[in-house]
């Protein structure tokens, strides 16, 4: 079973490096309509090589060299892959509706498409894909030749490194309790970010840049445990991760129409908020005073979009933490003052 799961991704690993090639030259979709196939055949020989490798002994889960400088050049080439998509794909996809070819995020028209365009955006998506199936196919053909190569006998082996494992040594960090001041600043500056988020004002949004970098600088710089450096110290802090989440989406999607504002339409504009960007399911997208939308340009803003919303989840989770460890601090002292 093992040479059938390399053989397996050694094919993968080549038609997708096939059509990957194939982007340059046309539209790999209209010569062949099922070649999306392989965004769910890279699975099953990934996963595979998985549960082989769990299977190893701690000992002998060695990544050859090989694997290593193959695996970060096929991954810097995805990732750079990405970044040209999101510019060239312009933040969406194409659509073909009674006829006419348009470009839509989301049901959301953003311009027309000539039937060149249409075919070349396609070629588009199918490359920032298949960018993708290269880097997954491309692991588990190696790990799987690893672990064929290791050739290992299991039964008390596996045992021995499990119980080996479990008694690592490693230290375990305590929990640790927030200064009732940095605590105090950690809730103010909460409450006054998700106000202002939830307000939509386009400049104060922007602003909440400074102090959400800052505390998702922090949250990464410091060795205390909890989020982010293992799992959650606190209830509060778990149980806001979710509104957390869509609150650094609401965030980042002002500060982006913000700059686009502001590049397009003029700083003034962009910090009155007198102008938005109208999306529509009828009419490609446009300023509110008619300005024609550059699609090209909103999608290039998609990267700093990027670093913003990780930033501004880190930071509002982060502060989150923050109050959680606030409070059990007053609990805790709290119970010792009642002790007798």
């Amino acid at each position: 079973m093992r040479i059938f799961w390399i053989c397996f991704a050694a094919v993968v690993f080549a038609a997708s490096l096939a059509i990957h090639a194939f982007t340059f030259l046309g539209d790999p979709m209209r010569a062949i309509p099922s070649v999306m196939l392989l965004h769910v055949l890279i699975f099953p020989p990934f996963i595979a090589a998985i549960l082989y490798l769990r299977k190893l002994p701690a000992g002998q889960r060695r990544i050859p060299r090989w694997l290593k400088i193959g695996g970060g050049i096929v991954g810097a080439y995805a990732a750079a892959n990405f970044l040209l998509f999101t510019v060239l794909g312009e933040g969406g996809g194409p659509q073909q509706r009674d006829g006419k070819f348009f470009l839509m995020e989301h049901g959301i028209i953003l311009r027309e498409l000539t039937r060149a365009e249409f075919y070349q955006h396609q070629a588009y998506v199918v490359r920032f894909f298949s960018s993708g199936w290269l880097l997954f196919s491309f692991i588990a053909f190696g790990l799987l030749v690893a672990v064929h190569r290791a050739n290992p006998s299991y039964g008390e082996e596996i045992k021995d490194s499990l119980e080996a494992t479990d008694l690592s040594g490693r230290p375990v960090l305590l929990p640790a309790e927030t200064p009732r001041g940095a605590g105090l600043l950690a809730i103010l500056i909460y409450v006054a970010c998700v106000a202002i988020i939830v307000a939509g004002q386009p400049l104060l949004n922007f602003l909440c840049v400074f102090p959400l970098v800052a505390f998702a600088v922090i949250a990464l710089l410091r060795r205390v445990s909890g989020f982010p450096q293992g799992q959650f110290d606190t209830t509060i802090g778990c149980l806001s991760v979710v509104p957390n989440f869509f609150l650094a989406i609401r965030w980042m999607t002002i500060v982006r129409e913000f700059l686009y504002v502001a590049i397009y339409a003029g700083l003034i504009d962009a910090v009155h908020g007198r102008l938005q960007v109208v999306f529509s399911r009828l009419v490609p997208a446009h300023l509110s005073n008619g300005q024609l939308f550059h699609a090209r340009a909103w999608a290039a803003l998609l990267v700093p979009g990027f670093l913003l919303l990780v930033c501004g989840f880190l930071g509002l989770t982060y502060m989150g933490e923050e109050i959680g460890r606030l409070l059990r601090g007053f609990s805790h002292r709290n119970l010792a003052a009642n002790e007798p």
